[in-house]
């Protein structure tokens, strides 16, 4: 029984560290697109405005038939108006916050699991029962990742993980080297695996 429980506690350290990283990626991600979104939609919403009331020497300067031109900016203006729709609909400063809070609740459930570990990399049995309540009680409430994204995020925090390692072994290697190693040396192994429906389910 305490071998399985030493077991689980091992595992969830694992999980948790990869869960962290997939919640910081997607945190960061939803903050890169809302940033871009709002750029788009202000500098177009600026230069709608300044087109506006151009006169029809305006858009022949640029070649254009005036009434033609005015067309397109009202095209351009509802277009934009859908896209500032749509990006309510979307709500990536919303999603990147909560990706940010289940970010750092992992975090500080990292940080109690680290200041308990022992120097054989084990922990306590006196404090299994309280790791393992604060990883399934920020599990629960945490967002979820998003089913379709798992995979991508599980393989990134993965090669995160292996190109760490080799930087330390080779830090003069370049990252993009490393990166581009790791994914030729584990493409080959994945496809000279003829029995992949029998390799084992690991968490």
């Amino acid at each position: 029984m305490d071998d399985l429980s030493a077991n689980e506690i091992a595992r969830q350290y694992r999980v948790l560290k990869q869960t962290l990283s997939m919640h910081s990626d997607l945190r960061d991600e939803y903050i890169f697109k809302s940033r871009i979104a709002e750029i788009v939609v202000l500098v177009c919403s600026v230069i709608l405005c300044s087109v506006i009331f151009a006169s029809d020497n305006f858009y022949q300067t640029l070649g254009i038939v005036p009434g033609l031109g005015r067309v397109v900016m009202g095209i351009v203006s509802v277009t934009v108006f859908a896209f500032s729709l749509a990006l309510i609909v979307l709500s990536w400063n919303r999603k990147a916050a909560q990706h940010a809070e289940a970010a750092k609740r992992w975090s500080d459930v990292l940080e109690r699991f680290r200041t308990t570990r022992l120097e054989d990399k084990s922990w306590p049995s006196q404090v299994w029962e309280e790791l393992s309540g604060l990883y399934w009680q920020t599990d629960k409430f945490s967002v979820d990742i998003p089913g379709r994204r798992f995979n991508t995020l599980k393989a990134r925090y993965l090669r995160k993980v292996l190109i760490s390692r080799l930087t330390s072994k080779h830090p003069g290697a370049s990252r993009s080297i490393l990166w581009l190693l790791i994914r030729i040396r584990h493409t080959s192994g994945a496809l000279r695996d003829s029995d992949i429906d029998t390799l084992p389910s690991k968490q």
